[in-house]
């Protein structure tokens, strides 16, 4: 569910299924959900860690970008696409207008990013890429 790689599978009626590497859900969306749970609502948030073999499968300007289409035809309010090659975040929200993501930016390793779907989520780009920096972000968050 959250924070597992990635990765496309065949399903038995021939669709293909996969998981983001990082799923979240405000706190009233997820407070019914239990273990027995096998449909859930779209997340809030859905970040994905680009790879060599995920890249064109979760970003937009790849053919066949089909996590992305897929994910803002669900109703997924908010995309982050994490390059661990650029050390960036890529930001989309949700236009329900047209049920597409559209560009809020792109965010560098010095900069922090800031969730529009998650209140007060806000986080340093550095946090995804060096441990010291993630242990911080981490303890902020919970504090």
């Amino acid at each position: 569910m959250t924070n597992r790689v990635a990765e496309l599978l065949e399903a038995p009626d021939d669709h293909l299924v996969y998981e983001p590497d990082v799923c979240f859900w405000n706190k009233e969306i997820a407070d019914p959900f239990d273990d027995d749970m096998v449909v859930h609502p779209a997340p809030d948030l859905i970040v994905e860690i680009l790879s060599k073999g995920t890249a064109s499968k979760d970003r937009a300007t790849s053919v066949g970008g089909i996590k992305f289409e897929d994910y803002a035809a669900h109703g997924v309010r908010g995309y982050w696409i994490i390059d661990p090659v650029r050390k960036s975040a890529e930001q989309y929200e949700l236009d329900t207008a047209t049920m597409a993501f559209a560009s809020v930016g792109a965010h560098y390793i010095a900069d922090t990013i800031t969730s529009l779907t998650v209140s007060g989520f806000t986080i340093p780009v550095r946090a995804a890429f060096e441990k010291r920096a993630n242990m911080v972000a981490l303890r902020a968050l919970l504090d």
